[in-house]
């Protein structure tokens, strides 16, 4: 499966021997989403994020969005039985996003595309889940 959710957690933002890219199934259209279950409860307040923008392309051109790229999405952590957001994101055109938030603890995390900047299916290379010290709650 060279597009499955599980590539989103094996460490690598690119392309290599593998396709190491979650695509959502285009004949569903948006929303999309994926979702990782982490192994217990975990503490963290900082979520990054890597999007398709099409690394074998280069283009130059001034106000260019790669199409490939996820343009409106949210971001949620399952507390206390229910989804809380703890991101919105409206017209991202970014390959990588990092998000801060207060220190939450939970056991999943989920990423809900609405939009893209073209295509038809949501894109995502890698998600990974942080408890930053440095940053304050």
């Amino acid at each position: 499966h060279p597009y499955s959710p599980a590539n989103v957690i094996r460490g690598t933002s690119r392309p290599d021997m593998w396709s190491n890219i979650w695509i959502s199934d285009p004949k569903h259209g948006l929303p999309a989403w994926i979702e990782l279950k982490l192994p217990s409860l975990v503490e963290f307040n900082c979520v990054q994020i890597t999007f398709d923008t099409d690394i074998n392309r280069r283009i130059l051109l001034p106000l260019f969005r790669f199409p490939e790229c996820v343009k409106d999405y949210q971001v949620s952590a399952f507390v206390g039985g229910s989804w809380k957001i703890v991101a919105t994101v409206t017209d991202n055109y970014h390959r990588r996003v990092v998000h801060t938030f207060p220190r939450t603890r939970a056991d999943r995390l989920r990423i809900t595309i609405t939009a893209t900047n073209g295509v038809e299916s949501a894109r995502v290379y890698e998600v990974r889940v942080y408890n930053d010290s440095r940053k304050m709650d």
